[in-house]
């Protein structure tokens, strides 16, 4: 029989085909099969340019059924004007094919978001009702897409410095989602009686105060989170009775340190895959406080990628 050639999709493509509830049913296979020690993802590998900046590589895949490989590059070079182009490939391992290649902008937010969405399934309250978004950029929706995917919301809150972002993006939410979706004049304000917070801000000083968290709130965070450069302050952290991350070796292997770095917290820590999975709990009882910290797990954007390639093929 004559092999398929290599499916190439680009952002129209990703756009038509992608579904947040496939995505995030695939993120969580890749923790389940994390923890049963069948997911490969290396730490992601950074090449510096002086002068432009950086681009990142990451690798990863799955060595079960079906056994599938990849990688991801794309840039954060420093310019207004950059085009974010991200580049994956995936490759079946068991026939050595290329099963295709998806050229987009969008799968690292979907990726991201699902990510996102496994962690608030798994720690935010069941009852979990109302959520609260800081950050009005692209991901911020699939966030927010995602966390209304794994829980009943009835109403969102949202926040961006510039009144006119947070006006357009809760517009966006409400038509999108058919969820009640407010803008309001400050993170404070969001997080009145929240339950799911969500930071999605490209902020190096915290953005929220523990104060502010309700009794019970799961907090996101997914923005910078370097010592002394983090959206989320050490108060926060300190509140929390569970701290998960979707990748403790890229936390170890951070440049400059986790925010977290040299804190009682860090030792805390624990791997989302480990709550998936039911090792460890996702939150010590209804009235807690849960984090999880988003470093981006390397090898799962391949997976996303695989995900709308079969797509494609249907």
């Amino acid at each position: 029989m004559k092999a398929e050639k290599p499916i190439v999709l680009g952002d129209e493509d990703v756009a038509r085909l992608s579904d947040m509830g496939e995505a995030i049913a695939a993120i969580e296979a890749v923790f389940r099969a994390r923890a049963a020690g069948t997911f490969i993802a290396p730490p992601r590998h950074v090449v510096s340019f002086p002068g432009f900046g950086n681009q990142v590589y990451t690798a990863g895949g799955i060595t079960g059924d079906p056994a599938l490989a990849g990688f991801r590059v794309y840039n954060n070079f420093d310019k207004d004007d950059v085009v974010d182009d991200q580049l994956v490939a995936v490759w079946n391992m068991a026939s050595a094919r290329l099963e295709g290649i998806v050229v987009s902008r969008h799968v690292g937010s979907i990726r991201t978001g699902a990510i996102g969405g496994v962690a608030v399934k798994h720690m935010a309250r069941k009852d979990a009702s109302i959520a609260a978004i800081i950050g009005a950029g692209r991901q911020a929706a699939t966030q927010i897409e995602a966390a209304a995917r794994v829980r009943g919301l009835t109403e969102i809150r949202c926040f961006n410095r510039t009144e006119q972002k947070r006006v357009a993006f809760a517009g966006f939410v409400q038509e999108r989602l058919g969820i009640r979706t407010l803008p309001v004049a400050s993170a404070e304000a969001a997080l009145d009686g929240a339950d799911i917070v969500i930071l999605a801000t490209r902020s190096k000083e915290p953005v929220i105060q523990a104060e502010w968290l309700s009794p019970g709130a799961h907090v996101n965070m997914l923005g910078p989170r370097a010592k002394g450069q983090s959206e989320v302050g050490l108060d926060v952290a300190g509140r929390a009775g569970v701290i998960a991350t979707d990748s403790p070796d890229q936390v170890a292997s951070f440049t400059p340190p986790f925010f977290l770095t040299d804190t009682p917290e860090m030792t805390r820590m624990i791997d989302l895959a480990g709550i998936v999975i039911g090792t460890h709990p996702g939150r010590t009882n209804d009235s807690a406080v849960s984090l999880f910290c988003s470093v981006g797990l390397a090898g799962t954007e391949v997976m996303i990628a695989a995900a709308l390639i079969a797509a494609a093929r249907r």
